[in-house]
């Protein structure tokens, strides 16, 4: 005689309506409340991204002007050769062999950054340039303040001394 497996009865893997709406309704409220501190994120990470573009702009002003031997400028550029006043358009990187803080067509251009995000405000040196020497030093200290349209202690200050070299703070923004 041999024994026949006996019926097992199947049971079901699947979830009833009541347990999917409460998983849901705890699913949604757990991202309500971690999109306010992903907003923060994004807009920290925004303003990092500007003021680190602006610092590679400084770096690389530097060490070409310590390469080439010659004065080198970096600009709040108000177009292909001109320099402005404006820091949020593009800047210009280049080599001012005849030193008229202008770019002629005979001088490299080194470098050109993309402007900056519409919410984005910079303010940085009023002359809209910022020089340095074939040893290295710039013209002047010069600081670079990067905020959003948040207030408190959320915007980034890229500072240069007169030794030439840059560093990245954060700041108080209004």
């Amino acid at each position: 005689m041999t024994n026949a497996p006996s019926p097992v009865p199947s049971s079901s893997a699947a979830f009833t309506l009541v347990e999917l709406l409460v998983a849901m309704a705890i699913v949604a409220i757990l991202l309500g409340l971690a999109a306010p501190s992903f907003q923060s994120f994004v807009l920290d990470a925004r303003l990092t991204s500007e003021a680190r573009k602006i610092l590679l702009a400084l770096q690389t002003a530097r060490s070409e002007a310590s390469r080439i031997n010659a004065n080198v400028l970096l600009c709040a550029s108000a177009g292909d050769s001109v320099c402005g006043t404006d820091w949020t358009t593009n800047k210009l990187v280049f080599a001012d062999v005849n030193n008229n803080k202008r770019r002629s067509t005979t001088e490299t251009l080194v470098f050109s950054g993309a402007p900056a995000a519409a919410t984005t405000t910079i303010a940085g040196p009023a002359a809209g340039w910022i020089e340095f020497y074939s040893s290295g030093q710039a013209n002047a200290a010069a600081t670079f303040k990067l905020c959003d349209t948040r207030t408190g202690n959320v915007g980034r200050l890229v500072s240069v001394g007169l030794t030439g070299r840059p560093s990245l703070t954060t700041t108080t923004c209004p």
